[in-house]
Protein backbone atom coordinates (compact mmCIF):
# COMPACT_ATOMS: atom_id res chain seq x y z
CA UNK A 1 0.00 0.00 0.00
CA UNK A 2 1.81 3.09 -1.15
CA UNK A 3 0.55 6.68 0.48
CA UNK A 4 -1.82 8.87 -1.76
CA UNK A 5 1.05 10.50 -4.04
CA UNK A 6 1.96 7.15 -5.37
CA UNK A 7 -1.67 5.79 -5.80
CA UNK A 8 -2.45 8.58 -7.99
CA UNK A 9 1.40 8.21 -9.74
CA UNK A 10 0.07 4.98 -10.42
CA UNK A 11 -3.26 5.59 -11.61
CA UNK A 12 -1.75 8.28 -13.77
CA UNK A 13 0.49 5.48 -15.26
CA UNK A 14 -2.23 3.60 -15.67
CA UNK A 15 -4.49 5.79 -17.98
CA UNK A 16 -1.44 6.18 -20.18
CA UNK A 17 -0.54 2.22 -20.27
CA UNK A 18 -3.68 0.64 -20.87
CA UNK A 19 -6.22 3.55 -22.04
CA UNK A 20 -8.94 0.78 -23.17
CA UNK A 21 -8.79 -1.06 -19.41
CA UNK A 22 -11.46 -0.30 -16.51
CA UNK A 23 -8.55 2.08 -14.62
CA UNK A 24 -9.67 3.31 -11.27
CA UNK A 25 -8.60 5.21 -8.29
CA UNK A 26 -9.11 3.63 -4.84
CA UNK A 27 -8.07 6.73 -2.05
CA UNK A 28 -8.51 7.84 1.18
CA UNK A 29 -10.53 10.66 0.94
CA UNK A 30 -8.58 11.80 4.48
CA UNK A 31 -11.84 13.82 4.96
CA UNK A 32 -15.74 14.04 4.93
CA UNK A 33 -17.48 13.49 1.67
CA UNK A 34 -18.98 17.15 0.74
CA UNK A 35 -19.28 16.09 -3.17
CA UNK A 36 -16.26 17.55 -3.98
CA UNK A 37 -13.71 15.06 -3.64
CA UNK A 38 -12.73 14.66 -7.00
CA UNK A 39 -12.73 18.04 -7.88
CA UNK A 40 -10.00 18.93 -5.22
CA UNK A 41 -8.24 15.82 -6.88
CA UNK A 42 -8.34 17.26 -10.12
CA UNK A 43 -6.36 20.73 -8.60
CA UNK A 44 -3.34 18.50 -7.16
CA UNK A 45 -0.05 18.91 -8.72
CA UNK A 46 0.16 15.46 -10.01
CA UNK A 47 -3.11 15.57 -11.56
CA UNK A 48 -1.55 14.88 -14.98
CA UNK A 49 -3.86 13.54 -17.36
CA UNK A 50 -2.72 12.19 -20.48
CA UNK A 51 -3.43 14.24 -23.48
CA UNK A 52 -7.39 14.23 -24.54
CA UNK A 53 -8.10 12.15 -21.61
CA UNK A 54 -10.90 12.97 -18.88
CA UNK A 55 -11.51 10.72 -15.54
CA UNK A 56 -15.44 10.66 -14.86
CA UNK A 57 -16.75 10.11 -11.21
CA UNK A 58 -17.01 6.39 -12.52
CA UNK A 59 -12.96 6.14 -11.89
CA UNK A 60 -12.42 7.50 -8.89
CA UNK A 61 -13.68 5.98 -5.63
CA UNK A 62 -13.13 6.79 -1.92
CA UNK A 63 -12.72 5.40 1.50
CA UNK A 64 -14.11 7.48 3.59
CA UNK A 65 -12.37 9.21 5.58
CA UNK A 66 -10.23 6.64 5.75
CA UNK A 67 -9.78 2.98 4.51
CA UNK A 68 -9.92 1.49 8.54
CA UNK A 69 -13.12 2.79 8.33
CA UNK A 70 -14.03 -0.05 6.49
CA UNK A 71 -13.08 -2.16 9.53
CA UNK A 72 -15.72 -0.66 11.96
CA UNK A 73 -18.20 -1.73 9.63
CA UNK A 74 -17.51 -5.56 10.37
CA UNK A 75 -16.56 -6.00 13.93
CA UNK A 76 -17.07 -9.46 13.64
CA UNK A 77 -13.47 -9.48 11.11
CA UNK A 78 -12.03 -7.23 13.90
CA UNK A 79 -12.34 -10.09 16.58
CA UNK A 80 -12.01 -13.23 14.50
CA UNK A 81 -8.61 -11.42 13.90
CA UNK A 82 -7.92 -10.31 17.06
CA UNK A 83 -8.95 -12.31 19.65
CA UNK A 84 -10.25 -12.29 23.21
CA UNK A 85 -8.31 -9.30 24.12
CA UNK A 86 -10.05 -6.97 21.88
CA UNK A 87 -11.72 -4.69 23.04
CA UNK A 88 -14.85 -3.37 20.83
CA UNK A 89 -15.99 -0.69 23.26
CA UNK A 90 -12.90 1.39 22.52
CA UNK A 91 -14.26 1.42 18.94
CA UNK A 92 -16.63 4.55 17.50
CA UNK A 93 -20.12 4.10 18.01
CA UNK A 94 -21.47 6.29 14.96
CA UNK A 95 -22.58 3.34 12.87
CA UNK A 96 -22.88 5.38 9.81
CA UNK A 97 -19.17 5.20 9.48
CA UNK A 98 -18.01 7.50 6.47
CA UNK A 99 -18.87 10.23 9.18
CA UNK A 100 -16.18 8.95 11.69
CA UNK A 101 -13.45 11.58 11.69
CA UNK A 102 -9.97 10.20 10.65
CA UNK A 103 -8.09 10.32 14.02
CA UNK A 104 -11.15 8.95 15.77
CA UNK A 105 -11.10 5.37 13.68
CA UNK A 106 -7.32 4.88 13.84
CA UNK A 107 -7.42 6.09 17.73
CA UNK A 108 -10.49 3.48 18.33
CA UNK A 109 -8.35 0.75 16.35
CA UNK A 110 -5.35 1.34 18.71
CA UNK A 111 -6.65 1.12 21.82
CA UNK A 112 -9.27 -1.97 20.90
CA UNK A 113 -6.33 -3.82 20.21
CA UNK A 114 -3.84 -2.35 22.25
CA UNK A 115 -4.10 -5.36 24.48
CA UNK A 116 -4.12 -8.02 22.05
CA UNK A 117 -2.03 -11.05 20.88
CA UNK A 118 -1.78 -9.52 17.03
CA UNK A 119 -0.52 -6.57 18.98
CA UNK A 120 -1.68 -2.65 18.49
CA UNK A 121 -3.11 -2.20 14.82
CA UNK A 122 -0.29 -1.02 12.55
CA UNK A 123 -1.68 -0.50 8.50
CA UNK A 124 1.36 -2.55 7.49
CA UNK A 125 1.19 -5.57 9.26
CA UNK A 126 -2.33 -6.04 9.97
CA UNK A 127 -4.67 -3.90 7.00
CA UNK A 128 -4.47 -6.57 4.24
CA UNK A 129 -5.20 -9.18 6.52
CA UNK A 130 -8.23 -7.25 7.93
CA UNK A 131 -9.49 -6.52 3.79
CA UNK A 132 -9.15 -10.14 3.55
CA UNK A 133 -11.57 -10.68 6.74
CA UNK A 134 -14.35 -8.15 5.63
CA UNK A 135 -17.43 -9.44 4.42
CA UNK A 136 -18.08 -7.07 1.21
CA UNK A 137 -22.21 -7.03 2.18
CA UNK A 138 -21.32 -5.86 5.61
CA UNK A 139 -19.12 -3.24 4.63
CA UNK A 140 -21.05 -1.88 1.35
CA UNK A 141 -24.57 -2.26 3.56
CA UNK A 142 -22.87 0.88 5.77
CA UNK A 143 -20.53 2.71 3.27
CA UNK A 144 -22.45 4.05 0.62
CA UNK A 145 -18.99 5.19 -1.33
CA UNK A 146 -17.88 1.45 -1.02
CA UNK A 147 -21.17 0.31 -2.18
CA UNK A 148 -20.61 2.56 -5.47
CA UNK A 149 -17.25 0.99 -6.01
CA UNK A 150 -18.81 -2.12 -5.94
CA UNK A 151 -21.88 -1.77 -8.14
CA UNK A 152 -19.88 -0.20 -11.05
CA UNK A 153 -16.95 -3.14 -10.77
CA UNK A 154 -20.29 -5.81 -10.70
CA UNK A 155 -21.29 -3.88 -13.95
CA UNK A 156 -18.31 -4.13 -15.68
CA UNK A 157 -18.43 -7.47 -14.70
CA UNK A 158 -15.90 -8.01 -12.30
CA UNK A 159 -17.48 -10.49 -9.86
Amino acid sequence: MGGGDDVVRDFMSALRSHPTALNVLLKDSDAPDDGCLLASLKQRSDWKLPAGMTVSQDQVFWMVQIMEAWFLADRDALKKFYGGDFHENSLPANPRIEEVPKGDVLSGLKQATSQTTAGRYHKTRHAVKLLSLLSAETVAAVAPNCRRLFETLKNEGCD
